[in-house]
């Protein structure tokens, strides 16, 4: 396997240890910039039994997909209102994730 793939693979499986990794990403997308308080009344809104995201979960969600390159915030100089988008690298991942999820 190719490097890069790995990589790719690690962060996949990275994202189905977490319940929430799961969430915000099926949310995001490439080209629709999106607010964390819009993301997490999409995903609270889907959220039929269990505990309801909060705003500083959501935020801590996407700063750690920022950190691993992911996502990334379209006007990171506002103190708030900020947009997020997937990277290339993201919307990789994204396909990955899906497509190995719709397996089970």
């Amino acid at each position: 396997m190719n490097k890069p793939y790995l990589e790719q693979l690690k962060l996949v499986s990275w994202i189905k240890r977490g319940r929430q990794r799961k969430l915000v990403l099926e949310e995001l997308s490439k080209d629709q910039p999106i607010f964390p308080e819009e993301l997490r009344k999409n995903i609270n809104s889907r959220i039929k039994i269990g505990t309801k995201l909060s705003l500083r979960e959501v935020s801590r969600q996407l700063t750690d997909f920022k950190g691993k390159k992911i996502a990334i915030c379209l006007d990171e100089e506002l103190p708030w209102g900020r947009s997020y988008v997937l990277t290339n690298r993201g919307l990789k991942i994204k396909q990955m994730f899906l497509k190995l999820d719709s397996k089970k």
